[in-house]
């Protein structure tokens, strides 16, 4: 079990699905989606990820990409006991510059939801229900900016910042 705790960041065997697709309505318009279901081979565990992406150019130099992302873990079982479900919401807007020169923004909200933790919230109710303590992080939020000069064709520099507060 130690070997596994330490090696946890590595790369585990999955097994599932992985669909994406993309349609270019027009020059202003491009949607997407990504949909992906997987087992954890070591466990058992199922997760899921829907991920709707949108590229919107009103003008030529102004590109919005709003991004909405669910990602859980669904069925508990021994090795697995803890579900989870994620929500992000994140817009990002490009102004280019001359010379592909480039500002940009990020506004971006998420939080996570999982099933309460007894250390935090003592044993589940008797008739059946379960305490909301311990249950929900609050929403976490970002902020942030990024600066892209190209001084030649092959010396670019991109200086960025971000401020997060959140889980």
């Amino acid at each position: 079990y130690a070997m596994m705790f330490v090696n946890s960041v590595t790369p585990q065997a999955e097994r599932g699905l992985y669909l994406s697709t993309r349609y270019r309505f027009s020059h202003t318009l491009t949607p997407s989606v990504d949909f992906d279901v997987w087992e954890r081979k070591a466990d058992g565990a199922d997760y899921g990820r829907l991920l709707l992406r949108l590229r919107y150019q009103p003008l030529s130099n102004i590109v919005l990409h709003p991004r909405q992302k669910w990602q859980g873990r669904w069925r508990t079982d021994w090795l697995t006991p803890m579900m989870y479900d994620q929500v992000e919401t994140r817009f990002r807007l490009e102004y280019r510059l001359s010379k592909y020169d480039e500002v940009e923004f990020l506004l971006s909200r998420s939080w996570i939801k999982w099933p309460p933790r007894p250390r935090l919230s003592n044993n589940a109710d008797a008739d059946g229900g379960s305490p909301d303590l311990g249950s929900a992080a609050l929403p976490s939020y970002a902020v942030g900016g990024a600066v892209t000069h190209n001084f030649t064709d092959f010396l670019r520099v991109t200086a960025a910042v971000t401020y997060y507060d959140g889980f």
